[in-house]
């Protein structure tokens, strides 16, 4: 990992950690996701687990495109656990096209893991029954 990479989310807490990541997809910066992410992720979305050595592997911007996707926006986030080495962040978001008009909502659960200092997404757990097109679908 380069300097930059470290720099971009020392210190954060979990729940700045699932926001940063929120504006790093919204930015499509795979190099920043990557980094905010484990290697190796897991994704379980409903009866399906999948996991990957980089979240950019995980994701199709292009498929998340079709739907006619411009931007994500957290609706609600909370902390449901936290220890020093392990936290479980729930939040919900909307999908919104480029007329600010609502195409999905979704609640999903990440579980972060501290390694060397910094939090890192390891796991995505989706609540809902929403399809959430472009991720982990292959």
């Amino acid at each position: 990992m380069n300097k930059l990479d470290v720099t971009y989310h020392k210190g954060l807490d979990p729940q700045d950690v699932v926001e940063h990541f929120i504006c790093a997809f919204n930015d499509k910066r795979l190099e920043v996701l990557n980094t905010l992410w484990s290697s190796p992720c897991t994704f379980i979305i409903k009866d399906q687990i999948k996991s990957y050595q980089k979240y950019s592997q995980a994701v199709n911007f292009s498929e998340i495109e079709k739907e006619g996707w411009k931007y994500t926006k957290i609706d609600s986030l909370s902390k449901e656990y936290s220890s020093n080495k392990t936290a479980i962040i729930e939040f919900s978001f909307s999908r919104y096209n480029a007329h600010d008009e609502t195409l999905s909502k979704h609640t999903v659960k990440h579980i972060l893991i501290k390694i060397k200092d910094l939090w890192r997404i390891n796991t995505l757990l989706v609540i809902d029954d929403n399809d959430m097109g472009g991720i982990a679908s292959e």
